[in-house]
């Protein structure tokens, strides 16, 4: 054997002892440890509000552009009205116009629905609600609401969820105290852990995702966390 041979074996006999070395050693801890799921739920409530309220008519191919002018006086007049009810200028975003065309028997063209938008983010949750519920406090008569939708934000979520993490990570080291007890060791360390996704929903709502779940349909919420935690024993 020569020189050449004898060092790539000497190098594999060193390479093989170290994993091996290392196996037993994470058998050991693995041994020596206690792995639990920790969870933390917090209802909170929405302080952010999305309304979206798209104001339609119809038209007839010949009188599209009188319908555009129509929808645009309507929105015009709209954001008048949600001005005087306090929203501000800032809060508001005009959509654009949206048009689609209309069929009626045996498949027969009907004219046009044109469409246009208004949407509005604001802080005054209650009384955006108020306005969504009786939209003829801020629409005139003969305009026709083709949609309103109603989307709920929380503007403090990253300061919540901080919040959360050290709950379930507190309900986790609980959890592995308990086990321990049981089994008459205590625990010394945390060796790992892991955050999983946060799951935004609805109160007492089992929807869940892999991804995490963020349900704006509600103003009221609940926020849950899991954490995975292995901490050492003797």
């Amino acid at each position: 054997m020569n020189f050449r041979s004898s060092a790539i074996l000497a190098l594999g006999i060193v390479v093989g002892c170290f994993l091996l070395g290392r196996y037993l050693y994470s058998s050991r801890i693995s041994e020596q440890s206690i792995r639990v799921v920790g969870a933390a739920t917090r209802p909170v409530e929405s302080d952010v509000v999305k309304w979206r309220l798209a104001i339609t008519r119809t038209s007839s191919e010949q009188e599209i552009s009188d319908a555009y002018q129509r929808i645009h006086d309507d929105v015009q007049r709209t954001i008048g009205r949600l001005k005087a009810r306090g929203i501000k200028d800032e809060n508001i975003t005009i959509q654009a116009i949206s048009t689609s065309q209309l069929y009626g028997a045996e498949g027969r063209k009907a004219g046009y629905n044109v469409q246009q938008a208004i949407l509005i983010i604001s802080r005054n949750v209650s009384d955006l609600e108020q306005m969504a519920v009786d939209p003829k406090s801020v629409l005139d008569p003969g305009m026709v609401l083709g949609q309103s939708d109603l989307e709920y934000f929380l503007s403090d979520l990253p300061k919540t969820k901080k919040a959360l993490l050290a709950e379930a990570m507190k309900d986790a080291r609980s959890r592995a105290e308990e086990m321990a007890a049981a089994s008459g060791v205590r625990i010394t360390k945390l060796l790992t852990s892991s955050v999983g996704v946060f799951q935004i929903t609805e109160p007492f709502s089992t929807e869940i995702s892999d991804y995490g779940v963020y349900n704006t349909s509600t103003k009221q919420k609940d926020i849950t966390v899991t954490v995975r935690a292995s901490f050492a024993v003797e």
